[in-house]
């Protein structure tokens, strides 16, 4: 078990909104350090201010978790205002939509660079602090999109999926060293994600937008489940209805789940014309 208290400090990537915000709020509760990081300043700051009704401490720090730099930065930041680190939260991410081919090198180049080598900085700049001290989670967010392709998020589904695969192995490597590996795999969360995805396709992903935010998941509830999971020692957590439908479509008839996802983009083809 992991106990979160007052002796807790964590660093929340992607943390001014959505599940990273939730996450700190979750935190807060348990009395613990929160440090918040993301691109803007301005969005870190009104997160900021939106906590500051919880008490305890919050610091924020801007950066850029495509950068080494950043991340290095950021950790140097932590140790010296919350004096160590003990959970690291690799929330950030983003997604586009469309076909493989709408997008240039550049984006695609995007999405690797946030999703998952936002991950390996993470978790390459802030493991050997747990390692020497013994204890301490890496929590990685993964998707429902890890677990099989998706038609119009081909660079989406590839990247979560490595941010599984490696949470896998790093939890694999890190049995009996004190440092716990969770990685969450969730499916529809009413957040505004895939309406700042980039995309050819403005009025479908508004569309797709609306539906995410009537019939997903809250972030607070996502929160409550991811915390809970790291006081457990979890390792995969699986979150939301069609996140669980869609696992075991995968492993007990994947050619069938295959062959829908054919249907699914048969659909927006017909959808947009």
């Amino acid at each position: 078990m992991t106990t979160i208290d007052s002796n807790t400090r964590a660093i929340i990537t992607g943390g001014a909104g959505d599940i990273g915000l939730a996450t700190a709020s979750k935190l807060l509760d348990k009395g613990a350090a929160v440090c918040l990081t993301d691109l803007r300043q301005d969005a870190l700051e009104a997160a900021q201010a939106k906590l500051a009704s919880k008490g305890g401490r919050v610091e924020i720090f801007a950066a850029d978790v495509r950068s080494l730099e950043d991340v290095e930065a950021c950790r140097d930041f932590v140790l010296d205002r919350l004096g160590g680190v003990d959970l690291v939260f690799n929330n950030a991410g983003i997604t586009h939509y469309g076909n493989f081919e709408d997008f240039t090198m550049e984006e695609i180049r995007r999405v690797f660079d946030v999703n998952l080598m936002g991950v390996v900085n993470g978790c390459h700049v802030f493991l050997p602090i747990l390692r020497k001290q013994g204890s301490g989670h890496l929590i990685n967010i993964s998707s429902m999109a890890s677990i099989s392709g998706m038609p119009r998020q081909s660079t989406y589904c590839a990247s979560k999926a490595a941010v599984r695969a490696l949470s896998e192995s790093l939890s694999a490597e890190l049995r009996g060293t004190g440092v716990g590996v969770t990685w969450l795999i969730a499916g529809t969360i009413a957040t505004g994600f895939l309406a700042r995805a980039e995309t050819k396709r403005a009025e479908t992903t508004n569309k797709l937008s609306s539906l995410m935010q009537w019939g997903g998941m809250s972030p607070e509830r996502v929160a409550a489940n991811l915390v809970r999971a790291v006081e457990k020692n979890q390792g995969e957590l699986r979150l939301t209805f069609d996140c669980e439908a869609y696992y075991q479509m995968n492993r007990l008839s994947p050619r069938l789940l295959r062959a829908s996802m054919g249907a699914v983009q048969r659909f927006a083809n017909n959808f947009e014309r």
